[in-house]
This record gives structure tokens, sequence and C-alpha cells, in this order.
């Protein structure tokens, strides 16, 4: 045990003389002092830069879990003079509202999909598509029903897509593919489907 204390207090007296050595001018204080200052703005641009790479998680989060959600579908109808139709309804599973751009849909035989041009106004003709926006706000209600309006024609699916805007100002689009007799969910066609990030609510 005694070596021990010998030996500590030998470390100690080392160190007091390295130390009165080492600081025997006020400018090894300053020295001391702007080191000592240096790992400090050092550790604390390290924990700013941690805090910062939490922070910007959370965001993205909060921008995923609180945004809108939105899904397509389709309900069967009647007009006022009783003929049968196809609405296009939408639903927002989200937090918040969702602000629907453009709102396209189409009738069409399953075996026809392989060669669907893709959503361009312009290049069809005897199709359902809507340019204009609707200016309005689809917040809570699911099952809201929208105005696009399709014939019903049995044996056919309905494809459509839904453009959007959420409250942070984030453009996406969101696909539905159902069958007219049962309006029941077409497989397969995973691409019609898939919801996508875009650049405008105005395709």
């Amino acid at each position: 045990m005694s070596e021990f204390l010998e030996a500590v207090v030998s470390l100690a007296h080392s160190f007091a003389e390295w130390w009165i050595h080492t600081f025997d001018k006020s400018d090894a204080y300053v020295a001391l002092f702007t080191l000592i200052l240096a790992i400090g703005t050092l550790a604390l641009w390290w924990s700013t830069r941690q805090l910062w790479k939490v922070t910007r998680i959370t965001a993205e989060h909060v921008a995923v879990s609180e945004r809108a959600h939105v899904s397509g579908g389709a309900n069967r109808g009647t007009t006022s003079d009783g003929k049968e139709v196809l609405v296009v309804t939408i639903n927002n599973y989200g937090r918040t509202p969702a602000f629907i751009g453009t709102v396209a849909a189409t009738i069409c035989r399953e075996n026809e999909l392989s060669t669907f041009p893709g959503w361009v106004a312009d290049r069809w003709e005897g199709h359902a598509f809507v340019k204009t926006w609707k200016g309005y706000v689809f917040g809570y209600i699911p099952g809201q029903p929208s105005d696009i309006i399709l014939p019903y024609e049995p044996g056919k699916v309905i494809a459509g897509r839904i453009c959007y805007r959420d409250i942070f100002n984030r453009h996406y689009s969101i696909g539905f593919l159902l069958r007219t007799d049962n309006l029941s969910a077409v497989g397969g066609h995973p691409s019609f489907w898939e919801e996508r990030q875009e650049q405008s609510a105005y395709p």
C-alpha cells in the first residue's frame, strides 16, 4: 500500500513541477484558456450539429405522418333521369387536408391496360378527363363524392388518378383500378395503384 502511495505522491509532484514550469508566465494561462475555449466551442458545434440532424429527421417524420394520404375509388349511382353511372370518390385518410387538383378517370377493357397511353388529355377522345382545378379542400369526411361521373359499362374496368397537394406544399398523385361490375380492386397492374410524388397537381 505504501508503494502505491509513494507512486501517487511522486506522480503528483511531477505534475506540480510540470505545471509550475509550463505556466510560469501569464501568457501560458491565456493559451490554456484559449485551448479550453476552443474545445468547448468544438463540443458545442458537435452538439448543435447532432441536434440539427435529430430536428431534420423529426421534421421529415412529421411531414409523412401528418400529411394527407388520399385514395380513390368509385361508387355506383343513378342520375336524375334514372341512368346508371359510376361516380369517382376521393378519400383522405391523413391527418391534414388535401387540396385536390386534377382528377382523371376512364373506362376500358382490362386487356387494353397493357397499351394504356397514360394520362395525356390531348390524345384522348371519348374518355373522361378533368383538367379544371376543383377549388375545394377535401378534409376528414371519407367517401365524399366528386363530380367526376362516368357511364356504367359492365365487364370493364375504371382506372383513375388523383393529383393533390398537401399542407406542406408537396404534390402527389395516387391511382386506382376497379372492376365496374362489383367495384373490386384489379390486381396485377401495380403502376396504376402506386402513389407518386409530382412536380405539380396539374399535370
